[in-house]
């Protein structure tokens, strides 16, 4: 977060194999961290993380006591490039599940600050600049933490949903991600990088129910134009094809979902 030099770390990766990498053996108990992959030849990269003291902490130095299990985790793919804008269509802040929504953000360039402005766009058609939007300098990362600044500029309420909108204004093209934690400390979490809008989107994995787990699958829908009402097609596919079709119009500079669980005699 503080910008300081990059700590280098190199690794050779046979022939079609895999090698995992901790990064807290590279540069210990570290706060925030964002990371750079480079290579000779073509390589997938993911980042996992895991959180609970659990099995990834490789013993007593990493080890506090206080808990002792793996409680959770998520991953995402890195991003190819970084870019001047950055879209999420999903984030939510408080309610019963006590959601926790934060905005990652590196500029990975070693000579140009970036000035970065991240923007919450709620269910109810409001805007809110985060207050920590500002100058990256070269090399540096932030968290911005969406519960504090929605409540600070709209007052507490009972749960915030929104969309995110990370953008440059100096065309200095940074990388961000959204994490989000959720339950008694922190029972779960998911992450994800952000895109660019697109026209047609595909997910291969969806399910609705299957007791006793119980899924729920939610479909996260963001306008990201400042200008055009959009109107959007979600299709459900079942086994034999075709199972739901839900529409929805967007109006500029909004959020809506579809929820899988509205569609139980077609989706169950």
């Amino acid at each position: 977060d503080d910008g300081s030099q990059p700590i280098l770390h190199q690794e050779t990766v046979a022939a079609f194999s895999r090698k995992g990498i901790l990064t807290r053996a590279i540069v210990g108990n570290k706060l925030g961290v964002a990371l750079q992959v480079t290579s000779d030849v073509d390589v997938v990269v993911e980042r996992s993380m895991y959180w609970g003291a659990g099995l990834f902490n490789f013993g007593a130095p990493y080890n506090t006591g206080a808990a002792n299990d793996m409680r959770a985790g998520h991953a995402v793919l890195g991003v190819n490039a970084p870019a001047t804008r950055w879209s999420f269509a999903e984030g939510a802040a408080d309610g019963p599940l006590g959601f926790q929504t934060y905005v990652l953000v590196s500029n990975p360039s070693t000579t140009d600050a970036a000035n970065v402005q991240v923007r919450y766009l709620t269910n109810r058609g409001e805007q809110v600049v985060d207050a920590a939007s500002g100058t990256l300098l070269p090399g540096q990362r932030r968290t911005f933490f969406a519960n504090a600044a929605l409540a600070a500029t709209l007052g507490a309420r009972a749960q915030y949903d929104f969309a995110i909108d990370v953008q440059t204004d100096n065309g200095v093209p940074v990388v961000a991600e959204r994490a989000m934690y959720w339950g008694p400390n922190l029972r779960g979490g998911h992450a994800a990088t952000g895109v660019q809008p697109q026209s047609v989107w595909y997910f291969a994995e969806g399910v609705q129910g299957a007791p006793p787990l119980n899924f729920d699958t939610y479909i996260l829908l963001f306008n990201p134009s400042a200008t055009e009402t959009i109107d959007v097609e979600v299709d459900f596919f079942g086994p034999v094809g075709l199972a739901k079709t839900v529409r929805k119009t967007l109006a500029p500079l909004t959020r809506d979902n579809v929820y899988a669980g509205e569609f139980p005699a077609e989706l169950a």
